[in-house]
């Protein structure tokens, strides 16, 4: 990328974040110490972050470069699935609600800017991006699951299953339902990899698109945010104290 990049991010950094809808307060940056209470009848499952996951937060503008793309490679938190959660590849499910609960989060600190091909682009923009997104007071971005519904099993991978989500979506303590599409593969060793998508307005989380007059550049208020997370199950040795 050219020095035009650096003034098309750095200017959608300006934007910062906002007080729109229900704001939450600042964030700490601590990871739960155990799965989120959820209520949930009869035997559960719990599933904690692991590594090897990514979220990239894709945006656009009307020139220069009309794709910027921003990416962390750190998601914590967890998820705890009741009996009705499927567990074997290929296992007959029956479609509807599944009993689940769970949180994700991001530090906004992790994530930097990238190229089209993954490669790192500048630490200045990073810089630039983290004081404008106010990372010391709004130290995370957060995802709370209220609902989970299986739809069935993937008609491309035996071992994936494919359900419908709905959730809570925290950026610059601005907190807003959000409902998603995600596909959750059995993986060895006890574990599971969800993945997924949504586009969000950035004026729902009070990030306003920004205008350059002088150089007729306007970002778009469409943010799309990927994910893959890969989680698993703690072992007796490992959950001990």
């Amino acid at each position: 990328m050219k020095k035009s990049f650096l003034i098309l991010v750095g200017a959608f950094a300006m934007a910062g974040c906002g007080q729109k809808g229900a704001a939450t307060g600042a964030a700490g940056d601590q990871p739960p110490a155990a799965a989120p209470a959820s209520g949930i009848s009869g035997p559960k499952t719990a599933f904690y972050a692991k590594s090897g996951s990514k979220m990239r937060i894709d945006g656009t503008a009307n020139m220069i470069h009309k794709e910027w793309i921003l990416q962390s490679t750190v998601i914590g938190g967890s998820l705890e699935v009741g009996p009705n959660f499927p567990t074997q590849p290929g296992q007959s499910v029956q479609p509807g609600k599944v009993e689940a609960a769970g949180k994700a989060f991001m530090l906004v600190s992790s994530f930097h800017s990238i190229e089209a091909d993954g490669r790192p682009y500048k630490v200045e923009m990073d810089d630039r991006m983290y004081q404008q997104m106010k990372a010391e007071q709004y130290k995370r971005i957060e995802y709370t699951l209220k609902e989970l519904t299986l739809q069935g099993q993937s008609k491309t991978n035996n071992s994936a299953y494919d359900f419908d989500s709905k959730g809570d979506l925290t950026i610059c303590g601005v907190t807003k339902p959000i409902a998603m599409p995600v596909v959750i593969t059995l993986m060895p060793n006890n574990m599971i990899k969800v993945v997924g998508s949504v586009t969000v307005k950035g004026t729902d989380f009070g990030v306003e698109p920004v205008t350059l007059k002088a150089l007729g550049l306007v970002t778009g208020d469409d943010y799309k945010l990927s994910f893959e997370w890969n989680l698993g199950q703690r072992t007796a040795a490992a959950g001990a104290k």
